[in-house]
């Protein structure tokens, strides 16, 4: 693998040498760096750091590492072919299809807040109550069920 010289990496994307293993590797890492560079922001205030989000973080970023690696033997392994392009291609309709489902549910949960609030019901409480360990669940289930939905397609797109 190449992670700094940037010449010969294209040179062998030009000549296609790169085998699908090394792409497979190419993806893994940078959805995993980017998992973990989503979860270090949630720590830039510490005093507001509590369990859940280490639980949070902890699933966030392993959901993504074994996403990534069960979509990458559902394409077939390294006997599969444009694993790069079936994964993120999917993966981005996947998630668009989910996000239309889940901004209902959070627009419900933020009302809610927002008529508590008006009721004089601290909403600081209410969402550490109900929203942290609640959120955090839903949030594993989504993410599961994104990449259970990942997975099957590209399965579907390999087998064609």
């Amino acid at each position: 693998m190449f992670f700094w010289k940037i010449k010969e990496l294209k040179n062998a994307l030009i000549r296609r040498e790169l085998s699908e293993g090394q792409v497979f590797g190419y993806v893994l890492i940078f959805v995993l760096l980017n998992a973990v560079a989503v979860e270090v922001t949630r720590y830039s205030s510490p005093e507001y750091v509590g369990v859940w989000d280490y639980i949070n973080s902890f699933f966030g970023i392993s959901i993504v590492l074994w996403g990534a690696i069960f979509s990458y033997r559902a394409n077939g392994g390294a006997s599969g072919v444009d694993f790069a392009a079936r994964f993120l291609s999917i993966s981005l309709v996947v998630l668009i299809r989910h996000m239309f489902f889940i901004f209902p549910i959070a627009l419900i949960f933020y009302v809610y807040i927002f008529y508590s609030s008006q009721k004089g019901v601290n909403t600081e409480q209410v969402i550490i109550k109900e929203e942290v360990g609640v959120g955090v669940v839903l949030f594993v289930i989504w993410y599961i069920n994104i990449y259970q939905s990942v997975i099957k397609n590209i399965r579907e797109v390999a087998r064609a």
